[in-house]
């Protein structure tokens, strides 16, 4: 919206959601009409930028392994509601290495040491 010109990516939503759609106008009344609302806004975009920012990092420091170990600790829900090939997709592997590294994890049933620190 910012810059005005439609987004080179895209979400697949892997379960039923709610969607807002609005227009940059739309926004801005908003503002207007509800002054605390901008504040409340941007103090949950900064929250959502630091998320986005954290798992960028991790796509850059971490294995896919380690990757795997972050998610399961952090949305073990996940696991029985997403199909494999979308978990190894997000954790950017191909379904036949995420079952080697669930595999691996099961064999061992201890954490993994990274291979590297950032």
């Amino acid at each position: 919206m910012m810059n005005g010109t439609p987004a080179d990516h895209f979400l697949v939503c892997a379960e039923d959601t709610t969607v807002v759609v609005g227009t940059e106008q739309r926004e801005q009344d908003l503002y207007r009409r509800f002054p605390r609302f901008e504040s409340i806004s941007r103090r949950v975009m900064q929250k959502v930028l630091a998320e986005q920012q954290e798992r960028f990092a991790s796509y850059l420091t971490d294995g896919p392994e380690q990757r795997y170990l972050k998610l399961s600790k952090t949305r073990p829900e996940i696991f029985q509601r997403i199909p494999q090939y979308q978990l190894a997709s997000y954790i950017d592997v191909k379904p036949e290495s995420l079952s080697r590294i669930r595999k691996r994890i099961a064999t061992r049933g201890k954490p993994v040491t990274p291979r590297w620190k950032a």
